[in-house]
């Protein structure tokens, strides 16, 4: 697959699990903006396994062939992202991009954007 052809699917696949997180979202605190105390457990019991999801499908893309080890790294990114928030939840805050920094900048940097979590 080229990665013109793999950054539209990655972009599809993102905006549908976008989507998933803002019906979440909106299912959970309505038009309120959540508090540290409500967002934590929205975080960890609901988006991120939705995350999780994203990551699944981007894994199951065929990657084109020059690009694979910059998948791989965007992929490991977000997976350890889950587990520092998973191990350090007081990391999650409605006004922070921790722990998902690192992930948002690699899949800016590949050209899905959409794919990021935390903004």
């Amino acid at each position: 697959m080229s990665k013109s052809t793999f950054v539209t699917r990655a972009s599809a696949l993102c905006t549908a699990n976008n989507d998933q997180l803002g019906d979440a979202a909106h299912k959970a605190f309505g038009n309120q903006r959540p508090t540290t105390q409500t967002w934590r457990p929205f975080m960890l019991d609901v988006a991120l396994p939705i995350v999780e999801t994203r990551l699944r499908g981007l894994d199951a893309l065929p990657a084109p062939a020059d690009d694979r080890a910059k998948l791989s790294a965007i992929t490991h990114a977000g997976r350890a992202a889950i587990t520092a928030a998973k191990h350090s939840p007081q990391l999650l805050t409605p006004a922070s991009r921790a722990p998902f920094d690192h992930y948002d900048q690699l899949v800016a940097a590949f050209g899905i954007p959409a794919c990021s979590v935390g903004g």
